[in-house]
């Protein structure tokens, strides 16, 4: 550490240094160097509050943490991890749990008509879309009752094969929107505090 900080800077490194031991020691050492060059090149300019803007230490590793969980789910592209990610951490607000758990929803929902595709050759009669007279019934997986008809056929196939696609697809590419939305309002942050 920087010797000729001002011991509120350097205690606050040192805070840090504590509160992202979570962190792998070469990322750990990155992250305090680059706060530390920023907090040498603000007392070299003279300024009085060398920490001015920043959180305290806690909350600050509490975000960097985050977003680096953030960054593995991304580059990992599960569904599940991304998910995680986004609700989790400093970084989870209400605003996104109201986005994520939905889309969360969705994945779940698209995995049951694939799994219902995948079923249908084996309990014909029981997986499909399904009407009493000329009202619908039921749509999946029923115990058919007397007047129940299955109406879509093998086309239930198909079909169940077609929304889970476009469910896992369009909810996936939803999640990678929000965590690269999310990260860039972290770099925003980070970028206003140099």
């Amino acid at each position: 550490m920087n010797s000729n900080l001002p011991k509120p800077a350097v205690d606050y490194l040192r805070h840090l240094r504590q509160a992202l031991s979570v962190l792998p020691d070469a990322e750990r050492q990155d992250v305090l160097a680059e706060l530390e060059s920023h907090l040498a090149a603000r007392h070299e300019r003279g300024d009085a509050d060398l920490l001015a803007g920043f959180p305290a230490p806690d909350e600050y590793a509490a975000e960097l943490v985050s977003a680096r969980a953030l960054n593995v789910a991304l580059a990992r592209g599960s569904s599940f991890e991304l998910g995680r990610s986004l609700l989790g951490g400093r970084l989870g607000t209400l605003a996104s749990h109201v986005c994520v758990a939905p889309l969360l929803g969705a994945q779940l929902v698209g995995f049951v008509f694939l799994v219902l595709a995948a079923l249908k050759p084996f309990f014909p009669a029981s997986i499909g879309l399904f009407t009493r007279g000329n009202a619908f019934s039921a749509l999946g997986a029923v115990s058919v009752e007397p007047g129940m008809v299955e109406v879509l056929g093998w086309w239930t196939i198909p079909l169940f094969l077609a929304v889970s696609v476009v469910l896992l697809w369009g909810s996936t590419r939803a999640l990678r929107a929000l965590a690269r939305r999310r990260l860039r309002q972290g770099a925003a942050r980070a970028a206003a505090l140099r």
